[in-house]
């Protein structure tokens, strides 16, 4: 959703399931890619003419898919891994294409931001209708925990919010 907020000509989302890629073309996606049914590296080369992306962004947490963001990058492309796989996971990357194509792998934490600068800008966003967080977020009593995990896990629901009764 925020790439479609910036000039780029391609916005190519991948996952696994067909609701959350659908999702990703009402939030301005050009291109869906289901992971589950192609080699999404090849896909996307495909769509890009054999170049690669200049960017990637790997939010899942998933090795594999960090090792996939990289693979598909163009030359002195950029992997922006924000997903976290677990303390102490390594990463296979070929150390040969980093510096043969100038690829670079950024950590991105808490979306690297002030927080003071990019809440009114959300809400901004938000309001004007360009950043519509109730097709992203669905609230969810504590007691309702097992169901907001579940929602999560089939892909109806991407950010499951539980709210507690004080």
């Amino acid at each position: 959703m925020a790439a479609a907020l910036c000039p780029m000509a391609m916005i190519i989302a991948v996952d696994l399931k067909d609701n959350r890629l659908e999702l990703a073309k009402k939030c301005g996606a050009t291109h869906v890619i289901n992971a589950g049914s192609c080699d999404a590296v090849q896909a996307i080369k495909d769509l890009t003419g054999g170049a690669g992306v200049n960017y990637s962004v790997e939010c899942a947490g998933v090795v594999r898919v960090l090792e996939q963001a990289f693979n598909c990058l163009a030359t002195a492309g950029t992997v922006a891994a924000i997903g976290v796989p677990g303390v102490g996971v390594k990463v296979p990357i070929d150390v040969l294409d980093l510096i043969r194509f100038g690829k670079h792998i950024v950590g991105v934490k808490e979306g690297d931001c002030n927080p003071q600068q990019l809440v009114p800008f959300l809400t901004h966003l938000n309001a004007s209708g360009k950043y519509p967080f109730d097709i992203l977020c669905k609230r969810y009593p504590f007691a309702e925990v097992d169901s907001a995990i579940a929602a999560m896990k089939d892909g109806s629901v991407i950010k499951p919010i539980l709210v507690w009764d004080y």
